[in-house]
């Protein structure tokens, strides 16, 4: 990872910003639980808050960043 990089989320919008420059947004409705190794993986709480003893895959999306 670069120190210059960074994630963030804005509604149902992933963003990437990289040397001060916004990347494209990513439509994704999930939170942010880890950025490394330039994949952003984001969890779809709502999801899991609804079924907490049976967590399912699907739940967690990872994100490649270009």
């Amino acid at each position: 990872e670069k120190d210059d990089t960074i994630a963030v989320m804005e509604k149902a919008r992933l963003y990437v910003i990289r040397n001060k420059e916004i990347e494209e947004p990513v439509v994704n409705n999930g939170y942010i639980c880890s950025f490394k190794n330039l994949i952003v993986r984001t969890v779809l709480l709502d999801e899991l808050m609804k079924n907490p003893d049976t967590p399912h895959k699907s739940f967690i999306i990872d994100v490649e960043i270009k």
